[in-house]
């Protein structure tokens, strides 16, 4: 099974439980996302793909939020990344540099 019906299956299996939970139909949900019977059936059976407007649809329907994240994968030889350097200390103003200069010192 490849990663993104795996992803679907996850997806359609939290809209069923909420669907049960709230003892609501497919009929029902198909009137509150403004979908075709059919067509709610077909995504909840997994006929058809779900693209992300039909998922935000039925997601929006049982007033659940949609909202796909994204993050890195993670790599089991991944290096560490490095520190940051340590900032430069900021230098004084040329003037300023050419006035201490030319003052004598202390002796």
């Amino acid at each position: 099974m490849k990663e993104i019906d795996i992803i679907e299956l996850d997806f359609l299996t939290r809209i069923t439980k909420t669907m049960e939970a709230r003892h609501m139909t497919a009929s029902a949900l198909a009137r509150k996302a403004n979908m075709s019977h059919s067509g709610v059936f077909r995504a909840l059976s997994g006929t058809v793909g779900l693209s992300f407007e039909r998922a935000y649809q039925l997601a929006d329907a049982l007033g659940l939020e949609f909202y796909p994240m994204l993050r890195m994968k993670e790599s089991p030889a991944a290096p560490e990344t490095p520190e940051a350097p340590a900032p430069a200390r900021p230098r004084p103003p040329r003037r300023a540099r050419r006035a201490s200069a030319a003052q004598p010192q202390g002796r």
